[in-house]
């Protein structure tokens, strides 16, 4: 009985063996990697075995992005900007692109899509996740006031990856 036992051991013994010399061909040992020690495939960050475990890649995050319309209702004249880092900022280049002194802001969106609806002395803005539905949406609430109302803006401020 004893004999089976020892051939069973040595069986057992010669597989884990082989596993550390195949691990060893194809591996090298690193006392200190990226998941502390274990065998590493050189050049890489694998693992060369499943006793060790891959680290978590990071959760991306994203920046606002901001985007602005000012409008003098006396002239027509009007200033956009988008993808900007802040409201206040879209607001102000805004301003200074309208040019005129009667320019008001009438639309600061982020993170999404605006339109700009036109028609005879009436405009309408909407926002949205995409142009088209933007674009819709300002047409259709034009469209309560004016017959010939035509899209005249439409642009996206779509948050940015950053990691």
């Amino acid at each position: 009985m004893t004999s089976k036992w020892h051939r069973l051991i040595g069986f057992i013994l010669f597989l884990s063996l082989s596993d550390m010399a195949y691990a060893q061909q194809n591996c090298e040992w690193r006392a200190e990697g990226p998941l502390g020690p274990a065998w590493y495939q050189p050049g890489g960050w694998g693992a060369c075995n499943n006793d060790t475990q891959q680290p978590a890649s990071p959760k991306p995050r994203w920046a606002s992005r901001w985007g602005a319309v000012a409008i003098d209702n006396r002239t027509g004249d009007a200033g956009t900007i988008t993808n900007q880092s802040s409201a206040h900022d879209a607001n102000r280049i805004a301003l200074q692109r309208c040019g005129s002194r009667g320019c008001e802001i009438q639309l600061t969106y982020h993170n999404q899509c605006a339109a700009i609806a036109w028609g005879t002395k009436v405009y309408n803005a909407s926002t949205a996740a995409t142009i088209e539905e933007a674009s819709n949406r300002a047409l259709l609430l034009c469209e309560k006031d004016a017959n010939d109302c035509k899209i005249v803006y439409s642009e996206c401020s779509l948050a940015e990856r950053i990691q």
